[in-house]
């Protein structure tokens, strides 16, 4: 065993989902995810094991998601989980989503730079638009701006349930 997936429970009945590199059962790990900072935890169990960090990888990215799905605001992930973060870029009109910033540039026509600079991210404020002020937008500029948004998976979970 290369490493373990664990559920931790908060004592307000929230639950992380989380990956831990270790051989054996660490009873004393509760997870490092930011929305567990300042609660309380109230129970932490190991539900499922992996031989390859690629497999490890792929079922923390299943575990979160079916705790995102059956708890919905009770998940306290952030992302879809695996190794990094991730964002889904939603279209705020035709409610597409993907996961991959190259084919949003694609659409719209700019770099992936631009994409990551400009879009409308749920957690944040625009990054651009203070050192823009006084210049003229150009239109992916405004399609960026108030076409796409980048949420976490947990997030565009809640917001599909929500729109069906």
């Amino acid at each position: 065993m290369i490493g373990y997936i664990y559920c931790t429970v908060t004592d307000d009945g929230c639950y992380y989902i989380g990956q831990h590199k270790k051989s054996s059962w660490d009873s004393s790990y509760y997870g490092s995810g930011k929305l567990l900072r300042g609660k309380t935890v109230s129970d932490c169990y190991q539900i499922d094991s992996a031989d390859t960090l690629s497999e490890l990888n792929s079922k923390e990215i299943h575990w979160i998601s079916l705790c995102a799905e059956k708890h919905k605001r009770k998940c306290l992930n952030l992302s879809r989980g695996g190794s990094g973060y991730y964002f889904f870029y939603v279209n705020i009109k035709t409610m597409e989503a993907t996961s991959d910033i190259d084919y949003v540039a694609s659409l719209i026509g700019c770099s992936r730079g631009t994409v990551a600079k400009w879009i409308n991210r749920m957690d944040g404020s625009f990054k651009a638009l203070d050192s823009f002020k006084g210049k003229k937008l150009k239109k992916y500029h405004k399609t960026l701006m108030y076409e796409w948004v980048a949420m976490s998976p947990s997030d565009y979970l809640r917001s599909k349930a929500l729109h069906r």
